[in-house]
């Protein structure tokens, strides 16, 4: 029965032992079962925080970056189109002293020309024109194609000085202006039409 006493205490016993570590901690054990959390969830919102400052200090920065960036762009954008404007225009004023250089030379060469310019035996001259004046009485055709066997053609005023020159030559002549391609239309031997007053 002893025995059986020792059995049914022990039994007892560890019920005891069961309801008590369910209901009663040990000293010190209060603290290990239920940790204060508060320094983990602080050091947790601090690290959110510096990330959090982190990403918006990059975000601010990148887009500092980008717009110096797109703004040096522009920038160099506008310097090439200046300084293709400006090789343009120096182009162009290259071209134009190029032409006015081309233009005194032919002037010179040209005023050389009409003082060394002589005309054939016979012929009359004014500026860098040869005139010549046949004795002999043709038509208009025939006279026309004198004059081109000789290089030349039927005169075409051109001028008043021309014309004044002309007038004060002795004489008859034909002139290189007909209406022969349509009537009302006068034209000159070099195709350029003649103005006609219709007043």
């Amino acid at each position: 029965m002893f025995k059986e006493n020792i059995y049914a205490n022990t039994s007892n016993t560890t019920d005891q032992i069961r309801k008590r570590s369910n209901t009663t901690q040990c000293p010190g054990s209060e603290s290990a079962g239920r940790r204060d959390h508060r320094p983990a969830v602080v050091c947790l919102g601090l690290l959110c925080f510096l990330l959090l400052t982190a990403l918006i200090v990059l975000v601010v920065y990148h887009s500092r970056v980008i717009h110096q960036a797109e703004t040096q762009h522009n920038n160099l954008r506008k310097e090439r189109d200046q300084l293709l404007l400006n090789y343009s225009l120096q182009t162009a004023e290259r071209d134009q002293l190029l032409l006015n250089y081309s233009l005194q030379t032919a002037e010179r060469e040209f005023d050389e020309y009409k003082k060394n310019h002589v005309c054939p035996s016979g012929w009359r001259r004014l500026s860098t024109s040869c005139y010549y004046i046949s004795t002999e009485k043709k038509n208009w055709n025939d006279s026309r194609q004198a004059c081109m066997q000789s290089g030349a053609d039927l005169a075409i005023i051109s001028c008043r000085e021309e014309q004044i020159f002309l007038e004060g030559l002795s004489g008859y002549f034909w002139i290189g202006l007909s209406e022969r391609e349509r009537e009302g239309t006068w034209k000159w031997v070099d195709g350029t039409t003649f103005p006609v007053d219709e007043g």
